[in-house]
């Protein structure tokens, strides 16, 4: 999380565009037009000297430090947490979407866990024993596994 630099908003990437654009002399209405902005835009641009937001300017931001530590820290504990849960657990008054791009921009992805069934206790017992059985096998060079897949091309069963 540390020395991670901050992104630019769209608008400042607008003003900087703005502003090579006319460090290259290049006619303002053209930029206005080239950055779909008005006129009036770009001379505002142009007076000003910085491409960057004025500090202090924008909607404060919802979550604290503590909140956004406390977000971290339940996650690392069971990453496998929803959003509502986390939310609920924390008392947090913001809305799920603020939690979830909080955690995107922190670094952490989506991603669907994998659904296995647990091995049950005789799966786990034959297995054993086959290991057992096959542990002194002189002639694994002739024993080929194979595992069946079925592939389609184009598949006629979807819904149209």
């Amino acid at each position: 999380m540390g020395g991670k630099k901050i992104p630019k908003s769209k608008q400042e990437l607008t003003r900087s565009k703005v502003k090579f654009a006319l460090s290259l002399k290049v006619k303002p209405r053209a930029i206005a037009k080239k950055a779909r902005i008005t006129d009036r835009t770009v001379k505002n641009i142009k007076q000003r000297r910085l491409a960057k937001r004025r500090k202090g300017s924008g909607r404060k931001e919802i979550l604290n430090k503590s909140d956004k530590l406390r977000i971290i820290h339940r996650l690392k504990r069971n990453p496998f947490t929803s959003l509502g849960v986390i939310a609920t657990e924390l008392n947090l008054t913001c809305s799920l979407k603020t939690i979830r791009n909080y955690l995107h921009y922190s670094g952490f992805k989506w991603r669907k866990p994998e659904h296995k069934a647990p091995l049950s206790r005789d799966d786990k017992q034959s297995r054993f024993l086959w290991c057992e059985n096959y542990n002194n096998f002189k002639y694994w060079d002739r024993v080929v596994f194979s595992d069946e897949a079925s592939f389609w091309i184009f598949d006629n069963n979807k819904p149209g």
